[in-house]
C-alpha cells in the first residue's frame, strides 16, 4: 500500500518556520503540504529557475530501520516512474536528489485539491463532467501504460482537480514498471477498496489492473457509493474477489443502462474480460452516453407527437396530469396523496426500490394501499420508508438522511 503522502491527501497548513529545514538541496523551503508515513511534502521554490515545486522528502528515521532499503528503492522507482512522462494529465517530476538533509523527489506544483477532498465536501459532479474527468484520467493513463508504467494505485486521493476541472495523476509511489523487478509476486500493494482482483492476490500486474481502479472511481462518481465497501480490508478484499456489484443504474435511476455495460465490463474479475487498454474504456464510455443520449432526443421527439396527438383528441393527456385522482376514482382505485420531504432536500424517491417517483420535496399521488418507498441521495445512506395509504388522505413523510462513512 502507498504511504507517501499524495499532494491533497493529508494536507497540514504549517507556516512555522522553527519546524521546517530552510532547505533541502537547493530547493528553498516555503511550508508544509503534506505528511505521511514515508515521509513529507513541503512547498518549495527553485532558485535555479524560479519556480515553485512540490518537494517530497522521504524520513530520514526510515533509512535506518531493516525496510529502509525496500523504502528508498520504492521512493526511486516512483522517481524513475514519474520522471519517464511527460502528460498534461500528470503531475511532472523534476529531479530525484540525495543530499545529507534527506532523499528527495522535486515535482510539479499542483494548485487545486484531490477528488477525495471534493467528494467529501459534498461536490456532486454532473454526467457531462464525469465523463470529461474520466476522459482526462484514461488519457494520463493510457500514455502511461503505452510508456511502459502501470500506476497501481488509482483513487479519488491520488486524482488531484486544478480550478478549471483539468486533472492531475500523482503518487507514483508505487508504479511498476516493465524494466523493474522491484515488484514481487505474492505482495499485495495497493488501496484494498480500488484494488483490481488479481492486484489483491498479489499476481503480476499490466494497465487492465488501472483500469479496473478507474472504473471504482467512476462507480463512486455515478452513485455515491463504491462497488465493494466494508469496514474491514479483508471485507473488501473478498467481495473484490466473488461478488459482482449492483449496476450503477440501480443505485442512480437518473443514470442511463447503457452506462451500466460498460462500467461492469471494466470491473471484470478476470483481466482479459475487461476493457484491453484506457483509451478503449474512454472510447466505450462515450459512446455509451453519446447512446443515451440519442436515445433520450428520439423519447423527446416521441413524448412530444404523442402530446400533439392528445391535444388534438381534447386534451386527453393535460386531463390525465391534472386530473389523475378522479380518473383513478372513476376507475374504482382510491388514492391518496404522500409528501415527502428530507433533510437535506432533492433526494431520489423511488417505489418498491425501482420505480422512481420524484425528488424531494415531493407531493405523490399513490392507490389506496401499502406501499415501500425508498428515499436516496447521492453520498448519503438511503433510506426505506413503508407508507399506508388510504383513500382522500394526505401522508406525510418526514426523513433524515444520513452521510455514507
Amino acid at each position: 500500500m502507498s504511504e507517501s503522502p499524495a499532494q491533497g491527501e493529508t494536507v497540514v497548513m504549517d507556516q512555522s518556520s522553527d519546524n521546517l529545514p530552510s532547505a533541502v538541496g537547493r530547493y528553498q523551503i516555503r511550508r508544509l503540504l503534506g505528511e505521511g508515513s514515508m515521509g513529507k511534502v513541503y512547498l518549495a521554490f527553485d532558485p535555479m529557475i524560479e519556480r515553485q515545486v512540490a518537494l517530497k522528502v522521504i524520513h530520514p528515521h526510515l533509512l535506518g530501520t531493516e525496510q529502509g532499503k525496500e523504502i528508498l528503492e520504492r521512493f526511486r522507482s516512483e522517481a524513475k516512474a514519474a520522471g519517464r512522462l511527460s502528460h498534461p494529465n500528470i503531475v511532472g517530476v523534476y529531479e530525484y536528489g540525495e543530499d545529507p538533509s534527506g532523499h528527495f523527489i522535486a515535482m510539479e506544483y499542483v494548485e487545486g485539491r484531490s477528488l477525495k477532498e471534493s467528494l467529501a465536501e459534498g461536490r456532486r459532479f454532473a454526467l457531462e463532467e464525469i465523463v470529461r474527468l474520466m476522459g482526462q484520467l484514461l488519457d494520463g493513463l493510457d500514455y502511461a501504460h503505452r510508456n511502459g508504467v502501470v500506476h497501481r494505485d488509482i483513487k479519488p486521493a491520488n486524482i488531484m482537480m486544478l480550478a478549471d476541472d483539468t486533472i492531475k495523476i500523482t503518487d507514483f509511489g508505487i508504479a511498476h514498471l516493465d524494466d523493474s523487478q522491484l515488484t514481487r509476486t505474492g505482495v499485495m500493494m495497493g488501496s484494498p477498496a480500488y484494488m483490481a482482483p488479481e492486484q489483491c492476490l498479489g499476481h503480476r500486474v499490466d494497465g487492465r489492473a488501472d483500469i479496473f481502479s478507474s472504473a471504482v472511481v467512476l462507480y463512486e462518481l455515478l452513485t455515491g457509493e463504491r462497488p465493494f465497501s466494508g469496514q474491514q480490508s479483508t471485507t473488501i478484499v473478498q467481495r473484490i474477489l466473488s461478488t459482482e456489484p449492483d449496476p450503477p443504474s440501480r443505485l442512480n435511476p437518473l443514470l442511463p443502462e447503457t452506462l451500466d455495460r460498460v462500467v461492469l465490463k471494466a470491473l471484470a474479475k478476470q483481466p482479459a474480460e475487461r476493457y484491453p487498454d484506457a483509451s478503449s474504456f474512454c472510447e466505450a464510455l462515450e459512446q455509451a452516453v453519446a447512446k443515451s443520449e440519442r436515445r433520450s432526443l428520439v423519447r423527446g421527439w416521441k413524448l412530444f407527437a404523442t402530446l400533439l396527438v392528445l391535444l388534438a383528441l381534447g386534451g386527453v393527456g393535460y386531463l390525465y396530469v391534472c386530473c389523475r385522482e378522479q380518473l383513478f376514482a372513476q376507475s374504482g382505485i382510491g388514492v391518496g396523496i404522500v409528501e415527502v420531504r428530507s433533510e437535506p432536500a432533492e433526494a431520489l424517491v423511488l417505489l418498491d426500490g425501482s420505480r422512481f417517483l420524484g425528488v424531494t420535496p415531493a407531493k405523490l399521488t399513490l392507490p389506496v394501499g401499502n406501499h415501500r418507498l425508498i428515499v436516496k441521495k447521492y453520498g448519503y445512506r438511503p433510506l426505506e420508508v413503508v407508507v399506508d395509504v388510504q383513500s382522500e388522505d394526505t401522508v406525510p413523510v418526514e426523513v433524515v438522511l444520513m452521510e455514507n462513512d
